[in-house]
């Protein structure tokens, strides 16, 4: 879920440039909120947590969750900015 969010983040910034991506869009930041607090209530909520048979996360877990969607948020960036750089 991180790494998809990170991917859409990523793809707002067709140039590699962070304020591009933060750029307002209502819709975007009401799916990453949905879809942010989905996932917190479907791990530490327990009566959610076990319709999806989901177990708290530790910290190491939760590094290894958001390790990778950082990684795919750097490796959307550098490619949108070589892509940037190529057109001009």
């Amino acid at each position: 879920v991180l790494a998809n969010l990170a991917l859409i983040l990523g793809e707002r910034s067709r140039r590699g440039d962070v304020r591009e991506m933060l750029r307002p869009n209502r819709a975007l930041w009401w799916v990453v909120a949905g879809a942010s607090i989905a996932l917190v209530l479907a791990i530490y909520v327990p009566p959610v947590a076990r319709v999806f048979r989901f177990e708290p996360l530790a910290a190491g877990d939760w590094i290894a969750s958001v390790l990778p969607a950082t990684f795919v948020l750097g490796v959307t960036f550098a490619v949108g900015f070589a892509h940037a750089r190529r057109r001009r």
